[in-house]
């Protein structure tokens, strides 16, 4: 009768031992702050490109945007959805926060990097 016990002592082999080193070497190379950048960029980079193709000029809102609060966009409060109440304000805010917000995430991965202790 052999000792199924003693077997587990031994190193994994065949596809076990690949995924062990695969999993080892994305452990080394994926560290935190490396997988918290990019994160940040995959999140960061579709609100920044709608903050841009908002705008035709320097502060000359495009036609779409400001129809997009006036008839598409709602707010969904108790009661019913409701229009937004003043729509070409409330995209011209939009705007430069889509295009700011992302940059202060990144200000904020640096900020949380630095004082990670780290490096």
């Amino acid at each position: 009768m052999t000792n199924h016990g003693q077997n587990a002592s031994i190193e994994p082999r065949g596809i076990a031992a690949l995924v062990e080193k695969v999993n080892a070497a994305l452990r080394t190379s994926a560290t935190p702050s490396l997988t918290q950048l990019v994160l940040r960029c995959a999140l960061a980079v579709p609100f920044w490109r709608s903050g841009v193709n908002k705008w035709d000029g320097f502060l000359q809102l495009n036609d779409v945007a400001v129809l997009l609060f006036s008839s598409e966009l709602k707010l969904h409060l108790p009661g019913g959805p409701y229009d937004f109440p003043a729509p070409g304000l409330v995209a011209f805010v939009s705007g430069p926060a889509e295009i700011l917000l992302p940059l202060f995430s990144f200000s904020a991965w640096r900020h949380d990097w630095r004082h990670s202790g780290c490096c």
